[in-house]
């Protein structure tokens, strides 16, 4: 089915012209990841460039080619204005229209990212919330061997030194589950990588969550010394994954991972605030869904020293 849909979204796209001038495909082990974009760009991580990671090469393009739908429907819905709150991309999902049931899956992955970033920054910015800390050795065993081409990729690009999964405590979606992987590097720094998505299927969410790993892995080999970063993103990935991060910035990490008491609460989920299918030019290829809590905190925003990515 992966190769009928990548079929369908390059031959939809080339009619339109929105087919992206460029795409590359790389493996990692049994992982292939597939970048689609028009233009080189000078910065760290590309925010024109877009990314998928699967085990199937054709699925890893299907992935690429819809987040760059996904990410023209987020900019076409905030030029347009029919949104207030639509400063980011939150919760943002999009998914081919020849699949059955595209729109429901696309609205299942957008609740799986609004609730990932709505409970990743309240658990971050409030010690109250617990969560559940687990060293490599404690999950190495569930991992297959896709994902232990992941993991390897990341300590072939940033050597780990130390590497834990937190999975925070919510209510309010029973049927989920939050993994979080923290990474501390030989060199002084540290990388994060998280997903959301069905508890039933934790195999599916490490990969997920690591392959996100992967990404600021690989850019932070990547960059130079002097790279401050140019987008906000940038800034706070160079400023926790450098070697030249501050012992106290990092130890602001390890108090977070690390840090239990037996007052700590469970974030409760609250009400959608947004719950909709987005409009755009390109919805007869991909429908895409949005998902918002009420009074969702800032993810990529904030305080510099906020390891929220």
């Amino acid at each position: 089915m992966a190769k009928e849909t990548l079929i369908y979204l390059t031959n939809e796209l080339k009619k339109l012209n929105q087919f992206p001038k460029n795409m590359e495909l790389a493996k990692i082990g049994s992982v292939h990841i597939s970048t689609a974009f028009d233009e080189v760009s000078d910065n760290v991580i590309s925010g024109r460039a877009t990314t998928g990671l699967s085990t199937d090469p054709y699925l890893s393009s299907v992935k690429a080619l819809t987040e760059l739908i996904e990410r023209k429907a987020f900019v076409e819905d905030r030029i347009n204005n029919k949104n207030n709150t639509c400063k980011n991309s939150d919760g943002f999902a999009a998914f081919p229209n020849n699949q059955r049931g595209s729109e429901k899956i696309a609205r299942e992955n957008a609740l799986n990212e609004a609730i990932e970033r709505y409970v990743w920054a309240k658990w971050w910015d409030n010690f109250n919330y617990k969560h559940e800390n687990l060293e490599l050795s404690d999950f190495s065993g569930q991992l297959n061997y896709s994902t232990k081409s992941l993991l390897k990729k990341v300590n072939d690009s940033t050597p780990i030194k130390e590497m834990f999964l937190v999975k925070p405590s919510f209510n309010g979606a029973i049927d989920k589950s939050l993994f979080i992987f923290f990474c501390f590097t030989r060199s002084g720094g540290v990388i994060s990588g998280g997903a959301c998505g069905n508890k039933n299927e934790p195999s599916k969410i490490i990969f997920r969550a690591l392959s996100e790993l992967v990404r600021h892995s690989i850019t932070i080999k990547n960059s130079n010394d002097n790279d401050q970063g140019t987008s906000f993103y940038e800034k706070r990935l160079l400023f926790f994954g450098k070697k030249q991060i501050n012992d106290e910035n990092l130890n602001l990490v390890k108090k977070r991972v690390f840090y239990k008491n037996d007052k700590q609460s469970v974030i409760e989920l609250p009400e959608l605030e947004i719950d909709d299918v987005i409009e755009h030019n390109l919805d007869h290829i991909a429908s895409v869904h949005r998902c918002y809590f009420r009074n969702q905190p800032v993810f990529v925003g904030g305080d510099l020293k906020r390891l929220c990515l």
